[in-house]
């Protein structure tokens, strides 16, 4: 959040911030095909396989697959610096079109190691280790914020161009980290021999790949449609993929801190489970992430649609980032919020059937996520003219669609009562909610905050600049809506907030 709020202050919504953002969507898509959800969500289940058998095999396998991962991305990095080189020197393109594929061709190195990265992360998940892989990307987001305040007074386009290099080292940093946990490991089950007695794409890996082409056409889908996002923001305002941006990051900061984190937790466990056909296990963790996610995500939900004004102008509003960039990235914050809890099912389901090393169902529903959020994207845009926040209200649409479906045949298939007993306490979780909602809502207008009703009704409401304006139209009605929701939930007896926060069920009767 420090990170994206240094990007505000320097480069605001400009021109050159979103082709930065664009570009860096692009390093992103890749990422995500090569490194962190494909790569992971196939590894984990076939690690875990092996070391049930031979932890050694398990070994040796994670140490063929560093290496035959490391020579795929030299080539596939290799080809792609060739194209895009041959694209800028033969092709006339616009001036805006060019500085984004220049910053594609020096974003593209550190393709490498964040993929590294992420199979190291899932190696040392696999031993239960987690809080150094969730801390190595501060560095990562301290080079960004340093290169962006150490050039902050160049020209935007030469301030992007310096990100797009320190971000590639960066990216070598955070994967360096890794290293002395994942060696304390392996030392004790592999020889130096062993290291250097490596098979590129073994029978394991090969074994792997297969299963894993699947993931990766399902995370292609997901990744594609968010790369489609932008270039439809575009395509609708020139800084659209700013203001995209921008709500995003604040959108997943509950998603990373609550959703994210819960499913990656539960993910090895669930996955020893079904390898086990220990089904009431099973069964017992996704109950548990999704209770646990719906205490998380539906106040949060409520939370942003609420305080998403002064949250952003508190966290961006200064600098190059001005009131017009306040109103339309609430627009969109609003949009992605709706989409909170839909895509914190999403990512349960999609691992739960990773897990029984199923990976074509989630495969097949993302690829039918394409068509229909470009559809949506096109009916927004074109024919409704809804500007950037088209995009936010088609993904979050399509986030619902996709998790309805995956929960829905995940329940047949495997026979799951999920929510048959458990209505009431979800019924006590909104009841909290909405009460809190409100008494949120009363305390925003005693601060002279009207901007929700003001934007509910279409008007520009004028957002104050200074700080303790800033900070006082977020934090007296975030205060009050905490206070509020423990409080109701306490009287209501709500099980599930009440364990989530260890406070003992208490009747006032």
């Amino acid at each position: 959040m420090t990170r994206e709020m240094t990007m505000a202050y320097v480069l605001g919504t400009s021109p050159a911030a979103a082709a930065f953002l664009v570009a860096f969507r692009f390093a992103y898509l890749l990422r995500r095909l090569f490194g962190e959800g494909a790569l992971v969500n196939g590894f984990i289940p076939h690690y875990e396989a092996l070391k049930s058998q031979d932890e050694k095999r398990a070994s040796f396998f994670f140490r063929d697959l560093f290496y035959s991962i490391s020579l795929l991305l030299i080539g596939v990095i290799g080809v792609l610096e060739f194209v895009l080189c041959f694209v800028i020197h033969r092709f006339a393109l616009q001036e805006s079109n060019l500085e984004i594929l220049r910053l594609i061709m020096l974003s593209l190195p550190g393709l490498l190691f964040i993929c590294l990265f992420a199979l190291h992360t899932g190696f040392l998940q696999c031993q239960g280790r987690f809080f150094l892989t969730g801390a190595a990307p501060v560095v990562f987001n301290l080079a960004w914020i340093g290169s962006l305040l150490f050039y902050r007074n160049e020209e935007a386009s030469a301030i992007t161009s310096h990100l797009a290099v320190a971000l590639d080292v960066a990216f070598l940093l955070q994967w360096v980290i890794l290293l002395p946990a994942t060696w304390k490991k392996l030392k004790g089950l592999l020889t130096f021999y062993d290291f250097k007695a490596f098979k590129l794409f073994s029978q394991e890996i090969r074994s792997l790949l297969m299963t894993l082409s699947l993931s990766v056409i399902g995370v292609s889908a997901i990744q594609i449609n968010g790369f489609i996002d932008v270039l439809f923001a575009r395509a609708a305002d020139l800084q659209g993929p700013a203001y995209l941006t921008f709500a995003i990051r604040l959108q997943q900061l509950p998603l990373a801190l609550f959703g994210i984190a819960i499913s990656s937790a539960i993910f090895p466990s669930l996955s020893r489970a079904c390898e086990n056909r220990d089904e009431l296990a099973a069964e017992g963790l996704l109950r548990f992430g999704l209770m646990r996610s719906s205490c998380l995500m539906i106040p949060c939900t409520f939370g942003i649609l609420i305080l998403g004004a002064p949250a952003i102008n508190l966290l961006f509003g200064h600098g190059h980032f001005t009131n017009h960039s306040t109103f339309y990235t609430t627009l969109c914050l609003w949009a992605y919020g709706v989409g909170l809890l839909p895509s914190t099912v999403l990512l349960l389901f999609s691992q739960a059937f990773f897990a029984r090393h199923d990976f074509k169902t989630p495969m097949l529903l993302s690829l039918g996520t394409i068509a229909l959020n470009a559809l949506l994207n096109s009916l927004l845009i074109y024919g409704l003219h809804w500007g950037a926040v088209s995009v936010a209200v088609a993904t979050s649409f399509t986030s619902a669609i996709n998790a309805v479906l995956l929960y829905l045949l995940y329940k047949k298939r495997y026979e799951m009562t999920f929510f048959s007993e458990k209505w009431r306490p979800l019924l006590q979780l909104f009841s909290s909610t909405v009460i809190a909602t409100l008494a949120c809502l009363l305390t925003s207008f005693w601060v002279g905050d009207n901007s929700f009703l003001e934007m509910l009704q279409g008007k520009f409401p004028s957002f104050p600049r200074n700080l303790s304006g800033q900070a006082l139209q977020l934090v007296l009605p975030s205060l009050v809506f905490a206070v509020i929701f423990v409080l109701t939930s306490w009287i209501t007896r709500c099980e599930e907030v009440l364990n989530l926060l260890r406070i003992k069920s208490r009747s006032f009767y």
